[in-house]
């Protein structure tokens, strides 16, 4: 997208894209806002409108990560409140998971707020929600990590700490004082 407007791409390597190094919040709309700024040209709201709708459409279309269901069945089955914590917008955060039919799984799907926020947030968001005094917070991103970290919670790495949710729900279950789930079908996450 960028590279249509002239010095595109040079303009957005200059605009803050990752909360995790400069250490400001930053959504789809402010990095727009900052771009359409230093190129000096395009609308903030269509331009994250494109953006949304190609992101939607690549999730929608993208391969479910293998023993994500199965990890979901699982908590709700043993009633462990879930939630889906995510950098994305939250209405189309939304949209997905009911595609995916994931809502029936889940307590609540919690994205970025238009007007800014983080997982941190969110995580905080949850813990009132739910009333919990432990979270354990499942991820694969370096912002997973973060969001734990600076919140206070056990923090699962997805392909680091655990190779698949295979494991990550053994490691969830540990975590949790539930039985370690030998009922839980691995074919399942296949």
């Amino acid at each position: 997208m960028a590279a249509r407007f002239e010095g595109g791409l040079d303009a957005m390597s200059r605009v803050n894209t990752d909360a995790r190094v400069s250490g400001v919040r930053c959504t789809r709309h402010t990095i727009f806002r900052d771009f359409v700024a230093e190129v000096g040209a395009g609308d903030v709201a269509s331009l994250v409108a494109e953006y949304t709708a190609l992101v939607d459409e690549a999730l929608r279309s993208a391969d479910e990560v293998p023993g994500a269901r199965a990890l979901l069945e699982f908590l709700k089955e043993a009633r462990v409140p879930t939630y889906i914590n995510s950098a994305t917008p939250e209405a189309p955060l939304e949209s997905l998971v009911r595609a995916r039919g994931w809502d029936a799984l889940v307590a609540g799907v919690f994205g970025a707020p238009e007007a800014g926020g983080d997982k941190v947030d969110n995580l905080r968001r949850i813990k009132r929600e739910a009333g919990a005094d432990d979270i354990v917070h499942v991820g694969d991103g370096d912002n997973d990590a973060e969001a734990s970290r600076r919140f206070g919670c056990h923090f699962i790495r997805v392909g680091d700490e655990v190779p698949d949710m295979r494991a990550a729900a053994v490691a969830v279950a540990k975590l949790c004082g539930l039985e370690t789930p030998l009922e839980f079908d691995v074919r399942r996450c296949r």
